[in-house]
Formats: C-alpha cells, sequence, structure tokens
C-alpha cells in the first residue's frame, strides 16, 4: 500500500471523472467537426446535431450529480510535498473546469430554444424539448448563446489540455498525484 492511498478519490468519484472525460472529449471532438457537414435532406448534419445535444444533455446531468456529489464528499487533500503554487492552480483550474462544464449544456441548449427556426432539442432524434417558455425564436440571443457556447468549448479545450499535461507532469514525476484518480 502507497503513503498516497489514503489521499485517493472514491470509486464513485474516478468513474465520474472518467465518463465525464470521455463524454466530454467526444462531444468536443463532434462539436468542432459537425458545423463542417454539408446541409442538405440527403446530409447526417440534422442527425449529428441531435445526438450531440442529447449527449451534452446527458453531460449537462452528470454534471450536476457530480458536483452535488462532490459538494457532500470533498476530494482528498493533496499530498504535501506539492508545492502551494500547484495547488492554487489545481484549484482555479478546477472551479473554471466546472463551470465551462456548467455553461456548455446550458448554452448550447438555450441557443437552441432561442434558434429562428426553434430547432430546440431533441433527444435521442425524437423527443423533444423544445421550450415555448423561453419567448421563443430570438437571433440576438441565439447569436449571444450560440458565441458563448463557442468560446467557452475553446476555453474548456485549453483547460483539459492544462489539465491532461498535469495529470503526465505527475504520472511522471513520482506518481502519487496521478494514482489518486486512476481506478
Amino acid at each position: 500500500m502507497s503513503r498516497h492511498d489514503s489521499l485517493k478519490y472514491t470509486p464513485r468519484a474516478i468513474a465520474l471523472h472518467w465518463l465525464l472525460a470521455l463524454l466530454i472529449l467526444c462531444l468536443m471532438m463532434v462539436g468542432f467537426t459537425m458545423t463542417d457537414l454539408p446541409k442538405g435532406p440527403d446530409s447526417p448534419r440534422g442527425m449529428v446535431f441531435n445526438w450531440h445535444k442529447t449527449f451534452g444533455m446527458i453531460a449537462g446531468l452528470l454534471i450536476l450529480y457530480r458536483y452535488w456529489w462532490r459538494s457532500k464528499n470533498p476530494p482528498p487533500i493533496l499530498p504535501p510535498e506539492v508545492p502551494q503554487w500547484e495547488v492554487r492552480l489545481a484549484n482555479v483550474s478546477h472551479r473554471l473546469l466546472y463551470l465551462c462544464m456548467f455553461v456548455m449544456p446550458l448554452s448550447g441548449y438555450l441557443a437552441s430554444n432561442f434558434h429562428p427556426k426553434q430547432y430546440g432539442v431533441k433527444l435521442f432524434n425524437s423527443e423533444s424539448l423544445k421550450m415555448e417558455a423561453w419567448g421563443g425564436p430570438n437571433e440576438q440571443l441565439h447569436e449571444l448563446l450560440s458565441g458563448t457556447h463557442y468560446i467557452v468549448a475553446y476555453i474548456l479545450a485549453a483547460l483539459i489540455t492544462l489539465h491532461v499535461v498535469a495529470a503526465f507532469k505527475h504520472m511522471l514525476g513520482d506518481g502519487g498525484v496521478f494514482r489518486r484518480m486512476i481506478p
């Protein structure tokens, strides 16, 4: 047993981390490429957008659950040999990651509902989550929310890159911090 085992995340925290990591990376890969799909009646564009929205909503719910669960189960402390500047940077980057993870599904969902063509969100390409209660089509709100979704995607990509670089740094170092999130 390593001296870091008592500082390990719980199995649920580890499972949520890796499930969301995989889901978010897939959503980002599809999201960055789906706008290049051709429009037209024979194009898979609409179906791809709807699947992206469906899994974005699922990710949003998982993020809310993870945040709630983490509020009841705080993460283990970092080992004492981690420098304080790294601890502070980790805290700031994790808060920014959560902020981006909240904003992404919310801005995407709302942008879809304010779209002039009122696409809404079709879960699994069938069940519509269109919300007329939001006030119907609004080009300005759609543009603002779509822009937010787009910009936050790049910020999230940068934060994920920082997170992965830090993980590799710890994996190549003593490995103790890295092993905390490995099943």
